[in-house]
This record gives structure tokens, sequence and C-alpha cells, in this order.
């Protein structure tokens, strides 16, 4: 049996024609993305077997070709129906760059069919990666219930890594049977826009390629984005915005209370005396006192309306107490109410960072920055 040898020359987008190395018959060869391959043969082979062994080592070093066309979609999002306006904005953030699949962008597609076997289809095989929206029904509902099944069904075989689940309500637990690694859970603090960058991370992660943004596509996500804020600015300045920001000052205020009770209760031991009354809440401790003045010009409209978060040096908001000195101002924020295309009530900044944060995160962080300017006061860093 002769020694038969065959010489490959490997023709790139980058590096045009350059021989490669000389393989034995028998060894395997794999090649990256991207290359084409012209076979030089022995002339000792018959025809026929030449061409069967070309054959068989096209299917095997292109096999990358195969697995990437087997989807159609690059994202698939389930969610429960309450979250559909956070699942068409980060739709929204991606689309353009990469295939994704929403169900309400896709009912078209789906009309006149069974929609138990295209859901199954779509995540189950179809979709690179899948995006859970969760909540503590979500797997509960008649179509969460069939993605839920069709996931679990396809981890069976992969595994979960094509999965990313991202809780959206405070508090609720993901299965049990979901590794940990596949949860984000970073949404409170990053919103739409960071669960967007994490979804395309991990699309290519699973080897997909985000492309550029269509001029169409660009164009449907921008009248959306107007259309959106529209409907935002009439409500900020209807008496149901007025009435909505009113009940998150209480939040806020009711968070204030419940950080200060468990952070006296706690090792800290700190004492804190709070005093609340309409729109006003004065926290002193240590010397200082953290204030939330909410000031709304209009009764039936948010127009010049502001929530003042000042941490003062000296006691302010507390009547008959005698002061050796007139306090003075430390820090000083100053913040607008506001309804996200997700109809999530919150808190934007109304300078700096122009970050949005709910009544629990706003309460949150003016007591974690009171507490380090107590810290600063006490140990004598304050700047």
């Amino acid at each position: 049996m002769p020694d038969i040898r065959c010489s490959l020359v490997e023709r790139t987008a980058d590096s045009g024609w350059r021989e490669g190395r000389r393989w034995d018959k028998q060894q395997e060869f794999r090649v990256r993305k991207g290359a084409f391959f012209q076979e030089i043969v022995d002339s000792t082979k018959s025809e026929d077997i030449i061409c069967e062994e070309a054959t068989a080592r096209r299917r095997n070093t292109m096999w990358w070709k195969m697995a990437d066309a087997k989807y159609k979609y690059d994202v698939a999002f389930s969610f429960l129906q309450q979250d559909e306006a956070l699942a068409i904005q980060i739709n929204d953030l991606l689309q353009g760059r990469m295939s994704t699949f929403l169900y309400t962008e896709r009912q078209k597609e789906i009309s006149g069919k069974d929609g138990e076997k295209e859901f199954n289809r779509v995540f189950g095989t179809e979709s690179r990666i899948v995006v859970v929206f969760y909540r503590k029904n979500w797997g509960q509902t008649k179509w969460t219930r069939i993605e839920e099944t069709a996931i679990r069904n396809r981890a069976f075989e992969e595994g979960y890594d094509f999965t990313t689940f991202i809780p959206v309500e405070a508090g609720s637990r993901v299965p049990k049977w979901l590794p940990k690694t596949r949860l984000w859970v970073g949404f409170d603090r990053w919103g739409a826009d960071g669960a967007a960058t994490v979804i395309e991370a991990r699309v290519q992660e699973a080897g997909g390629t985000p492309r550029e943004e269509s001029v169409e596509d660009h164009a449907t996500r921008i009248s959306r984005e107007i259309a959106n804020n529209e409907g935002r600015i009439q409500f900020l300045r209807s008496d149901k915005g007025a009435k909505a920001a009113r009940e998150e000052v209480k939040s806020v205020f009711s968070e204030l209370s419940k950080t200060c009770e468990a952070v006296t209760n706690g090792d800290a031991h700190i004492e804190f005396k709070i005093k609340q009354e309409n729109d006003e809440s004065f926290i002193f401790s240590s010397g200082l006192t953290l204030a939330h003045c909410w000031k709304q010009t209009y009764f039936n409209t948010l127009d010049e309306s502001k929530f003042h978060v000042t941490i003062w040096r000296g006691m302010v908001g507390f009547p008959n107490v005698f002061r050796m000195k007139r306090p003075t101002r430390l820090h000083e924020f100053i913040l607008n109410f506001d309804i996200t295309s997700t109809n999530q009530y919150g808190w934007r900044e109304s300078s700096g960072k122009n970050r949005f944060l709910s009544s629990a995160k706003l309460a949150e962080f003016s007591m974690k920055m009171f507490l380090d300017s107590i810290r600063d006061v006490q140990i004598g860093t304050e700047r």
C-alpha cells in the first residue's frame, strides 16, 4: 500500500493563497472558519475515491457552517404580559444588530400555525440564546409554561449556557433547577441599556456576530422612542402623574423609616431622630441631618416640581431647637419624578449622570451617602 499524502493550499480573506503543511491520509484535519481548500492528491488513487474523500473532508471541516445556520434567531425573549413593554424596549436596543424573536413582533409569522409547536421550536432549537424576564409567576401561564418546557428539554441535551434569566421583580426567587451562573441581577442598577449590553455579550459568547443597524431599523426604533416620550410627557403633565409622584414620595419616606429602624436594631447601633410630615422628611444623627423635600409647584401637573435630597451639618427641620451655629449644606442633589418606557415610577437625576432610581433605591442611596458623611465627620476626613 503506497504512502498516500496530499498537499493542501489554503486561501483566506486576509492572507491570499499559501501552501499548507502536508498531511497523512488518516490524520484528522481541522480548519478555521472562513477558509477555502484546494486539494492536490496523489495520482495513484482512483477518481471516485478522491471525490469521496474530498467530500467527506469538506463536510467535517465545515461543521461550523451547519451549526450556525440552524439558528433562525440570535435571541428569543420569554416574559409575562406585564413585562411586554420592557421586552419591547430591550428588543429595540438589539434589533437591527441581531435577529430577535419577540412574540408581539412575530404574530403574523405564527398566525394560523400550531402555537405550541412553534414556541417549542423557537425556544428549543431555533434561537442561539434565550432571555427570560423572570417573575415568580413565570412558567405558570399558558405560553410561559410551554416556553419553560422547551428550555428545560433543550437544557437536558445542551446544558443551560444558552439561557440568561433577568429577575425584574424584587424578592422573586428563580427556579431551583437554574444554575446561578445563568442569572443577571444588575437590572435594578443598570436598567434596559445594561441588560442589552449583557445580552449582546452572551450572543457573541454563543458564536453570534452583531451587525450594523440598517437605516430602516434605526428609523423604526427612533419613531417608537419619540412616541413613547410623547406619552411620557403627557402623563407627567396630568393629574394622574401628579398623584403618582406624591405616592412615590410616601414610598421613599417609608423606606427611609424602615432602613433607620434596621440600622438602629442592627450591629451598628447608630441612633436616628426622625421627623416626617407632609412632603418633608428629616433624619438627624451625629450632628448631621438628611433632608428629603418634595416641592410641587402645581397641584395637577409636575411642571417645575423637584425632589431635593440634602445633607446638612447641624439640625434642620426640627422646631424649637436652639442652634449655636447656622446649619451648612454639605451635599445636595435634585431629582425629577419620571416614568420609564416599562411604566416603572421613580426618580431621575436632573443633572450629572441622569440615572433613574426606584423609590427603594433612592432611599438606599441617600442613606448610604448619609452614613458615609457621618463616618467622615466622626473620623475627621470630611471634605
